[in-house]
């Protein structure tokens, strides 16, 4: 009778009839065929329907957290579908089920975690069976503008894959490129550089980084193809508080793993780009975070780890107060006299001057002399700065 209904299919159960046999989907995207004319229930086995008892096994594991979406579009039969998270039969976690997407066949769409196994489960209503075709189509969690991966902290790594990403209406090129693009954010501590590169990936790609809050509107703040290799690089200025957005594609439509690094350095990280303060009086915000030392910079009490400096050039002879009271980690405060990191002489120090571990100094400063400030952390730490000055 199998014969005579469904032709060259097998009367002897499909090889993925069992949970623990179910056939592996190795890529992003892709389509398979099988069938579950003999197929059998398990005893443990979940079920969609009570009177479904010929399903056929299949299992994906995502390679980044994002969205799986599978069908059974052209399948011979009337399906049932359904996803389950998990490793085993006893420990499957039902996701999502679905019946008659849009006919007889069967649709389901969930969001996926990185490195999670899922089970997918295609039966037939009732006692159905058939030839099936099972389709499915992973897009990576950071695929559109309005939902990038957040970036955070002065340096660090992400990984991610455009392989089946897509591009929406109203995507700028990037170099030329829309095709395949991710995107990630990161928003500034304080105003300074933030430097980003593809190293690593195992593709040729192209990366830019915008401002600007909608797809369709946005400035280009950098772009680079081959940096180093296949590999990109950008470096772009950014304002305290201020978001990029960064999107990774492939040139010419190639796709693969990303491999995403950044790095922040604050404005006022090198003594050559101290950031000037004027006035008898004022207050200034930074922030020490992704801050580095010089060759040649003094230890600054031996706390030399993640300096930034400001200058200043007193407008009347008279005595300076300086302190750190509104930052929020143990600071030291360091002021010198010189021109140059190899020429300065440390005129002030000071560390643990307040209850909340930050710092003060008073010292005498002459008329139209600059002097040099520099705020590290006490044992390497950083974090936001707040420092004010009075004479």
């Amino acid at each position: 009778i199998y014969d005579a209904l469904y032709g060259f299919l097998s009367e002897s159960a499909p090889p993925n009839d069992m949970v623990a046999r179910a056939v592996r989907l190795n890529a992003h995207a892709g389509s398979t065929t099988g069938d579950n004319v003999a197929a059998t229930r398990e005893a443990a086995e979940p079920t969609y329907d009570p009177q479904s008892s010929h399903s056929s096994w299949w299992k994906w594991t995502a390679p980044e957290s994002g969205y799986l979406y599978a069908n059974t579009a052209a399948s011979s039969f009337d399906t049932t579908m359904a996803v389950y998270q998990g490793n085993g039969i006893g420990s499957l976690n039902p996701r999502q089920r679905n019946d008659d997407y849009g006919g007889l066949q069967s649709r389901i769409g969930i969001t996926v975690t990185k490195g999670q196994t899922y089970h997918i489960a295609v039966d037939g209503y009732g006692t159905s069976v058939g030839n099936i075709k099972l389709s499915w189509l992973y897009r990576p969690g950071n695929d559109t503008f309005s939902t990038p991966w957040t970036l955070s902290g002065a340096a660090g790594v992400r990984t991610g894959v455009n392989s089946s990403a897509s591009q929406q209406s109203g995507e700028p090129n990037h170099l030329g490129q829309r095709s395949h693009s991710v995107w990630w954010k990161y928003t500034a501590p304080t105003a300074g550089l933030l430097y980003v590169n593809t190293s690593g990936s195992d593709f040729d790609t192209v990366l830019a980084a915008y401002s600007g809050s909608n797809v369709g509107a946005l400035t280009l703040r950098a772009s680079n193809d081959d940096y180093f290799g296949s590999a990109s690089r950008i470096g772009v200025p950014i304002q305290a508080g201020q978001t990029l957005r960064i999107a990774v594609d492939g040139y010419g439509s190639e796709r693969g793993n990303i491999r995403l690094a950044w790095q922040f350095r604050p404005g006022n990280d090198l003594f050559e780009s101290a950031w000037s303060l004027t006035g008898r009086s004022g207050s200034r915000g930074s922030s020490s975070t992704g801050a580095s030392i010089q060759r040649g910079e003094p230890s600054h009490g031996g706390q030399a780890s993640h300096s930034v400096w400001w200058k200043w050039k007193a407008p009347v002879s008279g005595t300076l107060y300086m302190n750190t009271y509104r930052s929020r980690f143990d600071t030291v405060l360091s002021v010198y006299s010189g021109s140059s990191l190899g020429t300065l002489t440390r005129r002030a120090y000071s560390d643990d001057y307040y209850s909340n571990r930050t710092s003060r100094v008073a010292l005498r400063v002459t008329k139209g002399q600059t002097y040099y400030i520099a705020v590290d952390g006490h044992g390497s730490a950083t974090g936001m700065i707040g420092l004010a000055w009075s004479i």
